[in-house]
């Protein structure tokens, strides 16, 4: 998935309440992007992506409070 497909997904997503993108590159050949999303319950997901013509690099941490739920 290309990190405009990502964004866009979660612009229109129900269950998020706010996106703020932190960082995003959009230069080819890298995309990059770095994301915290306020989810509806109380639960906050960390995104980072980053993509090239020979490589792929993401992370995902969903916390709700202070508390990490899945990484």
């Amino acid at each position: 998935m290309t990190i405009s497909k990502t964004v866009s997904a979660l612009s229109s997503s129900e269950i998020v309440l706010e996106l703020k993108v932190i960082k995003a590159v959009f230069e080819p050949p890298v995309q990059a992007l770095k994301a915290t999303v306020t989810l509806k319950g109380g639960y906050t997901l960390q995104i980072s992506e980053s993509s090239g013509s020979d490589f792929r690099r993401y992370s995902y941490h969903l916390q709700k409070g202070n508390e990490m739920v899945k990484r």
